[in-house]
Parts: C-alpha cells; structure tokens; sequence
C-alpha cells in the first residue's frame, strides 16, 4: 500500500496544486473551501456552464444584473450586485 502511496505522491499534479494546497490548508468554513474549490475548476452551476452540458435554461443572462452571461467569472468578479451581497 505504502508503494502505491509513494507511486502517486509523485506524479505531476497539474497548474492548480499548489493553489488547491494552500487552500486547503485556510482556516475558513468548509463551505467556503468548497465553493472557491469548484470556482478554480470552473464546476459551478452557472448558467453557462448549465448550457455547455446541455441543459435547457430559457437564457444564459445573469438573473441578478441581466446585463451579461452568467459565469464564475461574472459572478464573482464582474456583476455589480452580487459583488454588494
């Protein structure tokens, strides 16, 4: 088992591990640790993504500033209304 362990331990992580170490390593709750967790890896339920898997929505318009595409990007970044939340 101990082999196996060593095995993985060193194969290449990616861009994002040292990122998502040090994130796990914050003292926040883990609510927020999953929540910026699934906005690095753009796995949010946003509108965009919801309609890049195929999923029928009546638009793609952030319902909270109706002026652009929901994204994690927008969301967290852009729109004015969520950012005052």
């Amino acid at each position: 088992m101990s082999s196996a362990y060593e095995c993985l331990d060193k194969l290449d992580r990616g861009p994002h591990y040292d990122a998502f170490k040090l994130l796990w390593k914050a003292k926040a709750f883990p609510n927020v640790l999953i929540t910026t967790w699934r906005v690095l890896l753009g796995r949010m339920p946003t509108r965009a993504s919801l309609g890049r898997r195929g999923v029928v929505l009546n638009t793609l318009v952030c319902p909270l500033c109706q002026t652009k595409e929901e994204s994690c990007q927008h969301l967290f970044l852009v729109c004015n209304i969520a950012l005052r939340v």
